[in-house]
């Protein structure tokens, strides 16, 4: 019995086959955040945007070129990508492809049963069903 009680304040309530996957919604979260910083610092933008009258268009590349990157990083694990549906990065992208909000209707999903509320997609999810109504092409470069 005491031998159990020792392995258990070893441990401190932690247990030992933690892996990535079983890591806190929120520390995934702040781990992206760290990661949209580190990407949108060093990935490419082209140095005609620099110019003070492409400045929307220089802020709407480079939020769809962070998507991408983001998109493959919720790829890592189910559960990251899940958790990385309610991030903040989300509702930035779709302010900036969407300032007036002219896409707002497609916040709601209605379901084809009239009895059935409707639901309201996580910001991941509106924010693809934006670029699905959309036309947008990045070019990267090798």
């Amino acid at each position: 019995m005491s031998s159990t009680l020792v392995e258990a304040s070893a441990y401190k309530g932690k247990l030992t086959n933690r892996s990535w996957a079983l890591l806190p919604e929120e520390l995934v979260r702040t781990i992206a955040t760290y990661f949209i910083w580190d990407i949108s610092v060093t990935n490419y933008c082209p140095d005609q945007w620099q110019a003070r009258h492409f400045w929307q268009n220089q802020m709407v590349y480079t939020a769809l070129r962070d998507a991408q990157e983001v998109e493959r990083f919720m790829r890592i694990c189910p559960q990251w990508g899940a958790a990385m549906e309610t991030h903040l990065f989300w509702m930035h992208v779709i302010t900036l492809i969407d300032p007036h909000d002219t896409l707002g209707a497609h916040v709601w999903v209605r379901n084809n049963n009239s009895s059935a509320p409707p639901v309201k997609p996580t910001p991941y999810q509106h924010y693809r069903n934006i670029t699905r109504f959309s036309c947008f092409l990045l070019y990267r470069l090798p």
